[in-house]
């Protein structure tokens, strides 16, 4: 659990910024010579943090940011190295452990620049077809971690869908 962190001096409490991840797709392992790009957890788990930071500087200092994570943020659902409802084989990283514990701190790094940026942050972990029942792992460890920090609020709900009301917005 993360300590709570000091805000920023000066907040816009009109602005609410969000922050889109979709198809992370950590754990993938994609060989550039077949793909165009070579691709893993590394390279997804890096991108996370640079592609974060790099949106946090260029943003305002809004009152909310969101960071939603709008499924596939794994790559695969558990240890079979299929996805779960069709059964599409996957090329795989490396063992659902090391890819959950990669992702964990990532996305732990992510919101931690994002909450010293804006006054609050609402973080969303919703399911994909890849990682129907996985994304759970991600979801309750984000909760655990900022469950003392009042100015980071993880969406616990079970739903595959999710609406945020901001003003009259």
């Amino acid at each position: 659990r993360v300590k709570p962190i000091k805000p920023p001096k000066s907040i816009d409490s009109d602005l609410l910024t969000l922050l889109p991840v979709s198809d992370l797709h950590a754990g993938m392992m994609a060989w550039g010579k077949e793909t165009g790009e070579d691709y893993d957890t590394k390279k997804a788990t890096s991108r996370l943090i640079e592609w974060v930071s790099d949106c946090v500087s260029r943003s305002p200092r809004s009152g909310v940011g969101v960071i939603l994570f709008n499924g596939d943020t794994l790559h695969a659902n558990d240890q079979t190295n299929a996805t779960p409802q069709s059964k599409h084989v996957l090329d795989v990283d490396t063992r659902p452990f090391k890819t959950i514990q990669a992702v964990i701190e990532s996305i732990g790094v992510a919101i931690e620049v994002a909450i010293r940026h804006f006054g609050k942050i609402q973080v969303v972990v919703k399911p994909g077809n890849h990682d129907r029942d996985a994304y759970m792992a991600i979801l309750f460890a984000m909760n655990e971690r900022y469950r003392n920090e009042p100015r980071v609020e993880v969406d616990l709900s079970p739903s595959e869908f999710w609406a945020y009301r901001f003003g009259k917005v």
